[in-house]
């Protein structure tokens, strides 16, 4: 945290204050976690061992470990790039928050049900993780969800730079919905695809019927007996539940979507 302590990442809340650095720059600073992000289900998990000395002499050594998801990326500075959790090797090297580097030991991979946790973080998109005492250097989201809205702003030019900056390095996952739409909108898969694989990204699941009316009632039970109802739009719902599903964060430029997102508890952001 920004105040030198530390805090379990389930425990960070929007509004704290976390160390950033922005890998490129060598610049570190005080940034603003702007949303908290849970996932549930099953998960690709990766377990990084790092090796560390204990400072008894320089041949001693210890280990210290941190769990991620697989897709979570880390800064390699040998290679000077982000790397998924799932992609990293023994014998690379992760950044400590001092600058020096500490060298992987071994990565071990599983899939299990879990509850995992992110952050999404102002400006610089990072933040550092435990690995026993020592903080590590991640970025604060491999992923994010994009809307209709947004996607079709990036592919007609209106706003191209704009939905990167948001992106910040982020690779955009797009719903099954929100891809019907955008080819209804008048854009060709060869431009869909080319602008998701162009940043890394994929296909997010499909929204299930449950899921959709789940959100929807949940909205309408919170103004159930007042004068204004605010509704989710079948297609909407759809597109944040394929969201929710992959624990992500949503980008759009829909303010009455962006509020119904935050009404019923999920993380979205603006551009």
């Amino acid at each position: 945290m920004a105040d030198g302590s530390t805090k379990p990442i389930e425990k960070v809340k929007a509004g704290d204050k976390v160390v950033a650095t922005d890998p490129r720059t060598g610049r570190t600073t005080v940034q603003t976690a702007t949303a908290t992000i849970v996932g549930k289900g099953s998960k690709d998990l990766v377990r990084i061992t790092l090796t560390v000395h204990d400072g008894s002499d320089a041949r001693s050594k210890a280990t210290t470990t941190v769990t991620a998801t697989a897709g979570h990326p880390f800064w390699v500075p040998h290679l000077r790039q982000w790397v998924d959790a799932g992609e990293l090797k023994p014998g690379q090297w992760l950044q400590t928050s001092s600058g020096t580097w500490i060298q992987i030991g071994a990565v071990e991979a599983w899939t299990a049900k879990a509850t995992v946790h992110n952050l999404t973080v102002t400006e610089a998109h990072t933040y550092y993780v435990l690995a026993g005492a020592t903080p590590v250097l991640s970025h604060n989201c491999g992923e994010v969800a994009v809307d209709t809205n947004a996607v079709t702003d990036a592919l007609s030019g209106a706003k191209t730079a704009e939905v990167d900056a948001a992106l910040a390095g982020r690779a955009p996952v797009l719903s099954p919905t929100a891809r019907r739409e955008l080819l209804e909108g008048g854009h060709s898969e060869a431009a869909i695809d080319g602008w998701l694989s162009a940043r890394g990204g994929r296909m997010g699941p499909a929204a299930t019927a449950a899921g959709v009316a789940g959100l929807q009632a949940r909205l309408r039970k919170m103004w159930k007996g007042k004068s204004f109802n605010p509704m989710i739009a079948d297609d909407d719902a759809a597109v944040l539940h394929s969201a929710v599903q992959d624990g992500l964060s949503i980008i759009t430029n829909d303010k009455r979507f962006y509020k119904n997102i935050d009404r019923l508890g999920y993380s979205s952001e603006r551009y």
